[in-house]
């Protein structure tokens, strides 16, 4: 790191914390283009010239060869992230209307496409007999983020739509991670960590004017835009509140965790609510678990007030990784529909659209639409870009293009899958199973290959099971099968619930995939992936390496009084647990780590600042077969919030990267025998 940079930067850092202090962002939004650079806008081709045509629009690339010039298909897009448009004219046809369609996996109808997509739908609305012709252009692509949609946003101004309609704000946001070292440093040591997430706000803030002052620019070439502003489902997706410390950069730590205490011990909704209000007064609302404890309470009485506070307990997101999970930010909705109404832009918001709708009747996940939510949506697009459009026969006639039961039925199996894999509770991955086979029995054959080629003893490409389900199954059904291992752990559960759900219908088939279920647990020994804890995302758990010490040359370090993993095994299957572990060197604290088995206290880890391998023995804990839990309760850090803040900044303006949080503790083995 160049200090002398640093140096330079000290006063603006200054100056910005000041500004953030006295409240409103526009305030400093000069101050951070100079402390990170301000990319150049990018810049939109000549209407009408071929010789500026982009090469490629995604991942559709120009034929220079044909006449009219032609985008087709170009390589392979391995991972199902765009729409299947196989080509389209550079040009429109004389005579016809060319809308275009941006956004990330919300716009794709992700779940349901390439069956059914917004853009099909929206494509039979506005194919009215006698109008004009109208194309719709489906660039969508899954995982898209705001970089990308931009330059998108340029590659599809070429085209000379009338219309470019974007669903995108998902996939948005500034976390600490994306600052430079010194900003974060130098922030810290003037202003503590609110300042810092305030800071992330702004950037994301000045993001999203600049995106808006593109949009823009479209629109002075003479093509309008509308922007769908998307929203998440705070209602329906259970956002992961493991955090059991406050931040180590705030005041009042060891006074925070006492009311994190009696706050897991007590019953009395008042008092629950005065012990959260507490809590907030400590972490400046950026920790999630009093915001959850004062929505659940606001949900008897105060619909607002829950969705305040579901909206907060996220907003802390920017240094609680774990807590983060796609779907348009509270600072990210508020920007977009700020800036767009500044710059002229069009918009359609999906909060508003959906106002006084169940949950589980706009959202099948965090954020992705169901049909019917696709439908209501379509329809008030066509009602914006098309004048007279939507009419009832419209409707009618699109509505044969709407999923079948089977289509809805797979999209309700897929959705329970995706929520086993973002850790969601069991009984929400149970109801969408059985929302499945409730439209689509013929899918219990699909469930039951799907088990058999996840629990069976062979590789899944070599197992009939598999090539069935896939076969059987929908083109975006496939990604589900590429998971990362930290994913993996998690379908025990959903195995579990998939089984039972067939054992509705079919006792005989269900015993027989247990029995799979079962004998894939039959190993001597299990030995716990480190880097896979049971938290929604392994954020406070990063997996480093330790050349020097042959005891351990990879180990997970703990930023968190508790570490929890989860693992299948058959009853009596294991009798040992052996753990190496350790303290964080001088931050060694006083006391024995806890050993719980399904809360069951199996012992105590003596534990130095040493590496040491401790066994335990199980006892009659797992008498039961099934899914465990194992939880590792470490000695509560309670240093100096004042201090703590101190070495981060030193550490930062060093060059050395840190993080927000203690080391409590690390982990090199953890092994079932």
């Amino acid at each position: 790191m160049d200090r002398r940079n640093s140096e330079k930067r000290k006063p603006l850092a200054r100056r910005l914390a000041q500004s953030l202090g006295s409240g409103g962002a526009r305030a400093v939004l000069p101050l951070l283009g100079r402390l990170t650079p301000e990319p150049a806008a990018p810049l939109l081709p000549v209407l009408g010239d071929a010789a500026t045509l982009p090469a490629t629009i995604g991942i559709w690339q120009l034929d220079a060869t044909a006449t009219p010039a032609w985008y087709q298909r170009h390589g392979v897009d391995e991972r199902n992230q765009w729409s299947a448009l196989a080509g389209f004219g550079a040009a429109k046809a004389p005579g016809s209307r060319r809308i275009v369609l941006l956004g990330e996996s919300v716009g794709r109808g992700f779940f349901y496409d390439p069956i059914f997509s917004p853009a099909i739908y929206l494509r039979e609305l506005l194919a009215s007999d006698g109008a004009a012709p109208i194309e719709v252009l489906d660039f969508c692509k899954t995982d898209l983020v705001m970089d990308g949609l931009e330059q998108m946003l340029v590659a599809a101004a070429a085209l000379q739509p009338d219309v470019i309609v974007v669903i995108a704000g998902n996939n948005w946001g500034v976390a600490i991670a994306d600052l430079d070292d010194a900003v974060v440093a130098e922030t810290l040591a003037i202003d503590g960590v609110t300042t810092l997430v305030e800071l992330c706000e702004a950037l994301q803030q000045r993001a999203v004017a600049r995106y808006a002052a593109l949009l823009q620019q479209v629109q002075a070439r003479g093509i309008a835009t509308l922007q769908v502003v998307p929203d998440f489902n705070r209602l329906g997706w259970t956002t992961p509140t493991a955090l059991r410390i406050a931040p180590w950069l705030l005041d009042g730590n060891a006074q925070w965790f006492a009311l994190r205490q009696q706050l897991e011990a007590e019953r009395d909704v008042a008092k629950r609510a005065e012990l959260a209000n507490a809590m907030l007064q400590l972490d400046h609302g950026l920790s999630p678990v009093a915001h959850h404890v004062l929505a659940e309470v606001a949900l008897t009485n105060d619909t607002a007030a829950a969705t305040f506070h579901l909206d907060q307990a996220r907003r802390g997101s920017v240094i609680h990784p774990m807590v983060w999970t796609p779907g348009c930010s509270a600072v990210t909705r508020a920007a977009l529909l700020q800036e767009l109404a500044a710059h002229g832009v069009a918009t359609i918001d999906v909060r508003s659209l959906f106002a006084g709708c169940a949950s589980d009747a706009v959202y099948l996940d965090y954020c992705h639409l169901t049909s019917r939510a696709i439908r209501t949506l379509m329809t008030e697009v066509a009602r914006c870009v098309v004048v007279g459009s939507a009419t009832p026969s419209d409707v009618a006639r699109a509505d044969r293009y709407l999923p079948s039961l089977g289509a809805e039925g797979y999209a309700s199996m897929l959705a329970a899958i995706h929520h086993a894999h973002w850790g969601q509770p069991t009984a929400r991955v149970l109801a969408l199973l059985r929302a499945a086979l409730r439209v689509a029995p013929a899918l219990q054959a699909v469930i039951a290959d799907f088990v058999e080629f996840r629990a069976g003893p062979y590789p899944d490409e070599t197992c009939a099971a598999y090539h069935r389900f896939r076969a059987a199954s929908p083109q975006v059904a496939h990604q589900f099968l590429m998971l990362p291992g930290a994913k993996l752990v998690r379908e025990y559960s959903l195995l579990g619930a998939m089984i039972q759900a067939i054992g509705e219908h079919d006792a005989a088939q269900a015993a027989a995939l247990q029995g799979l279920f079962e004998a894939k647990m039959s190993v001597p020994s299990a030995t716990l992936q480190l880097h896979h804890p049971i938290h929604a995302v392994p954020s406070y758990a990063a997996l480093e390496g330790n050349a020097a010490d042959s005891m351990a040359p990879a180990f997970l370090r703990c930023y968190n009084d508790v570490q929890e993993f989860e693992f299948c095994a058959r009853s009596g299957q294991f009798t040992v647990l052996e753990v190496v572990a350790r303290h964080h060197g001088a931050q060694a604290q006083v006391g024995s780590a806890s050993v719980l088995l399904d809360d069951v206290l199996l012992g105590t880890l003596a534990l130095t600042a040493r590496w040491q391998k401790h066994v335990v023995a199980l006892g009659d804990t797992l008498a039961t077969g099934g899914v465990h839990r194992l939880r590792l309760q470490w000695p509560i850090l309670l240093d100096d919030g004042p201090a703590q803040l101190q070495a981060a900044a030193t550490q930062l303006d060093c060059g050395i990267r840190t993080t927000l949080y203690p080391v409590v503790a690390e982990v090199a083995k953890v092994e079932l025998r």
